[in-house]
């Protein structure tokens, strides 16, 4: 590391010598004008630098370069076009729509026009977003333009006062440049104000029609209850249609012709992207689909029949019903008549998915619910036919009735073996949707024409709708339990530790976004979606103030999820790309480690810079917290910022790494993580010990596994003298060269290591893997033991030589009793030592 400092340090001052020789080099080689200029100094006072005035007109050149193509390209004129293009087409929709006789107007019809304005008044809103955009640049340019302006306006006055002719005339030459195209900006930024004028009068213009249709369907809505058409066997169909059959027939042909033809014409712009997310879901899917099929799995297989049944046999349907929802949520207001169709097909192809889990009566009724589905789209086509859209309505409720009333008796038996989602949700949706079919025949016989319509399309397209919504949920668990399997099979650690909560998540991941398309869908079947978005939104933009602070529920919202989710990406890279996958890719040691910190450290810096942002918090006032922080930085939080930055010297410079066996402060143990802040060490005793980053770089710190993970072991052994030297060398080696854990290459080494005081003394030096060392110690000297009794080589014992001296005394000696001769003799005998010695070993 210190090695790289140098050389980059070294690098610097190279790229600054030979900056300061190009810029000296360049001061003494000017262009022809700069000679000019010089000349022209030489008998003059020097009152103007020239550098900064070259440098002043280099700039100015190449931003008028760059201005005069954006000026040029004059982006709003394609706004214009298109503007034009529609602006007639917005009056004539908005004359028939006033032409309208609006009291016999069906919710069909309306809910046609509200989505054909609604998507008039999206293009619009963006065409004045992009003109917004465009007229802002166009004055910071002119503001740009003005500023070189009056910069050069400075010089010229010293270029005139010292004469500089040259000077002057190019300086003016730039300053025409700037005012030419000061007033091709002038002249764009006048155009474009026009344009926004033309526009903001159709957007008002649709505000004011979406108002009108929003009025209309709440009186609608309020005459729901209502008896709005006599009864059913008073209608006289001779009378119902104006202009006959076939003028009914061809005005609802146009009306749905031109809503989708206008559809369809701005579908346009934002195809790129729609194609281009089909091609990553597409490749995705048939990506795990190939790779999973590769696995070989059987049917033991936990979720195996699954996969099998929907992802390996039904890939084509998987994407198409991905593909048809991606279209809703990417071109909004689609025609009715088109997103009828479009929830029939896809009903249609999570029919054939979920079909596979089911039995035969579930089967039939998913044909009775595709079936009453058609029946309900049709009516669309049906309401421009008078008085035959009543009829319509009758014969559609009765086959309801029909076709749904033998399923009850079957439902309700509680013996039923098929505990599957889908018919425990059969068994609760057929009941309400016969209750709800009867209801809509009888008030259909007695003229309650807007109750009829409202409980037949709430009946039978909440049960389709969350029939797609079992269907999706299937599709993207199988899609994700084969994806875990791919995941197992190239990294199995992974499953190994955290199968459980990956599942658990996922699942629950996956219910939540099922959910709330089912929620969305179901809102809108029930016309009050605008109503509960404008409620909930209500509620969440409402503003609290404590003091001259202000927050709403959305910023406290906003604030925690964005967290919520830098916890959860921290924590992923951490346990999953980290000691996972990171390792299992050839980098240099440590490298793992030191990315895995970068990557975490950016995104907490970054998710509390979003969750600040989000909340509209001025991050310019932070400036005096900041300065406060440096304050207590100084006097308090020293050690903190120490061990901060001691631990980015650890994840860079690597003296350490997760796994090493180090020794710092009298404590021996193996790193587990090394944090922020502090590191933790768990000793062989097994206590986890956190230890500050700053005492492992400013304290001797030993690591006894950096670069090798071996251990020199040294075990000295002593044989009684008169044994063979080198028997004793032959027997050490073969003993330490045959244990297995002992490396062989450096081999041990057996040496002869003196001549002690009572043993002749050897070494025995031998390299171990440190997790094996003790173990291999103790089986070598068990080994030495067992091969030097083996050859009867004796291993010494110190001994000791004791003189006694006797001293005479003057006093006569007492006779002795035999019995203290006898223990006297004794005791002599016991001092007399093994072998004798002439040394005086005390």
């Amino acid at each position: 590391m210190k090695r790289i400092i140098h050389i980059a340090f070294i690098g610097v001052l190279v790229f600054l010598s030979f900056k300061l020789s190009a810029q000296s080099s360049s001061s003494n080689n000017p262009d022809s004008q700069e000679i000019a200029i010089l000349d022209s100094l030489s008998n003059k006072q020097e009152t103007i630098n020239i550098n900064d005035v070259n440098r002043l007109l280099k700039t100015t050149e190449e931003l008028l370069i760059s201005l005069n193509t954006f000026a040029h390209k004059n982006p709003w004129a394609e706004i214009d076009s298109l503007f034009t293009s529609k602006e007639e087409f917005l009056m004539q929709e908005a004359e028939d729509f006033e032409a309208l006789e609006q009291t016999t107007l069906s919710k069909f019809f309306l809910e046609n026009l509200r989505l054909a304005w609604a998507s008039y008044q999206s293009i619009i809103t963006d065409w004045q977003s992009s003109l917004e955009n465009q007229l802002t640049k166009s004055v910071e340019n002119s503001s740009k333009l003005h500023e070189k302006k009056q910069a050069l306006n400075k010089y010229t006055v010293q270029a005139h006062e010292n004469e500089l002719t040259v000077l002057v005339e190019r300086i003016q030459s730039v300053q025409l440049e700037i005012d030419s195209l000061a007033i091709l900006f002038n002249t764009n930024q006048e155009e474009i104000f026009l344009l926004q004028t033309r526009v903001a009068k159709k957007n008002i213009l649709c505000d004011r029609v979406l108002e009108e249709i929003d009025g209309l369907e709440i009186r609608l809505r309020g005459q729901t209850f209502k008896k709005t058409q006599y009864a059913i066997h008073e209608i006289e169909l001779e009378n119902t249609i104006k202009g006959g059959l076939r003028s009914s027939l061809m005005r609802a042909y146009r009306n749905n012709y031109k809503s989708l033809t206008y559809y369809t014409s701005n579908l346009s712009q934002g195809m790129a992207q729609y194609l281009f997310l089909s091609f990553l879901i597409i490749s995705f899917i048939y990506i795990i689909r190939r790779k999973y099929i590769r696995l070989g799995l059987t049917n033991e297989t936990p979720g195996h029949v699954g996969i099998e049944r929907v992802l390996i046999k039904y890939p084509g349907i998987i994407v198409f019903s991905i593909l048809f929802t991606l279209w809703v949520y990417s071109f909004p207001y689609i025609p009715m008549l088109f997103s009828d169709l479009l929830l029939f097909i896809l009903l249609l192809l999570i029919s054939v998915i979920i079909k596979q889990f089911m039995d035969k009566k579930g089967i039939k009724v998913l044909k009775v619910l595709l079936f009453l589905v058609f029946l309900n789209i049709l009516e669309v086509a049906v309401w421009y036919l008078g008085d035959y859209a009543r009829i319509y309505l009758f014969f559609e409720t009765l086959i309801g009735i029909i076709l749904v009333l033998p399923f009850i008796k079957f439902f309700i038996k509680k013996n039923s073996d098929n505990n599957m989602r889908i018919i425990r949700f059969a068994k609760i949706f057929l009941p309400i949707i016969l209750v709800l079919y009867l209801t809509a025949f009888l008030a259909n016989i007695f003229g309650f024409n807007n109750l009829t319509v409202i409980l037949i399309k709430i009946g039978i397209r909440s049960a389709a709708i969350t029939t797609i919504a079992f269907g999706y949920q299937r599709i993207l668990e199988n899609i994700s339990l084969a994806s875990l399997s791919i995941l197992d099979n190239k990294f199995p650690n992974i499953l190994l530790k955290y199968e459980a909560i990956i599942k658990k998540r996922l699942k629950l991941g996956i219910k939540i976004l099922v959910i709330y398309l089912w929620t969305e869908s179901i809102l809108r079947v029930f016309e009050v979606k605008n109503f509960v978005h404008a409620f909930i939104g209500g509620i969440f933009s409402s503003e609290a103030s404590v003091g001259s602070i202000s927050f709403s529920l959305n910023d406290i919202i906003l604030f925690t999820g964005i967290l919520f989710i830098t916890y959860y990406i921290v924590h992923f890279i951490k346990t999953i790309i980290e000691e996972e996958i990171l390792r299992k890719i050839k980098l240099p040691r440590g490298i793992p480690a030191a990315i895995s910190m970068i990557l975490r450290i950016s995104i907490v810096t970054l998710g509390i810079l979003f969750a600040i942002s989000s909340t509209g918090i001025d991050m310019s006032s932070f400036g005096m917290i900041a300065g406060a922080l440096g304050v207590g930085i100084g006097f308090g939080l020293q050690n903190i910022v120490q061990n901060f930055i001691s631990g980015l010297i650890l994840i860079f410079e690597r003296p350490i790494q997760v796994g090493d066996t180090v020794e710092v402060d009298n404590l021996m143990g193996k790193v587990k993580d090394i944090g922020v802040r502090a590191s933790n060490v768990i000793t062989y005793d097994g206590a986890e010990v956190v230890v500050p980053n700053s005492n492992l770089i400013s304290n001797n710190l030993i690591n006894w596994t950096l670069s090798d993970s071996r251990k020199r072991v040294e075990i000295k052994v002593g044989t009684a003298y008169g044994s063979d030297p080198n028997q004793v060398l032959e027997i050490l080696f073969k003993v330490a060269n045959n244990h297995p854990d002992v490396v062989k290459s450096p081999e041990p080494r057996a040496l002869f290591d003196g001549f002690g005081d009572s043993s002749l003394d050897f070494r025995l030096l031998f390299w171990v893997s440190f997790e094996l060392g003790l173990g291999a110690k103790s089986d070598v000297l068990i080994g030495i033991y067992n091969a030097l009794a083996e050859n009867g080589i004796e291993i010494p014992f110190p001994q000791v030589d004791l003189h006694v001296r006797d001293i005479v005394k003057e006093e006569p000696i007492a006779a002795k009793t035999p019995k203290a001769q006898t223990q006297e003799e004794k005791q002599e005998t016991s001092n007399k030592p093994l072998i004798e010695s002439d040394g005086d070993n005390n």
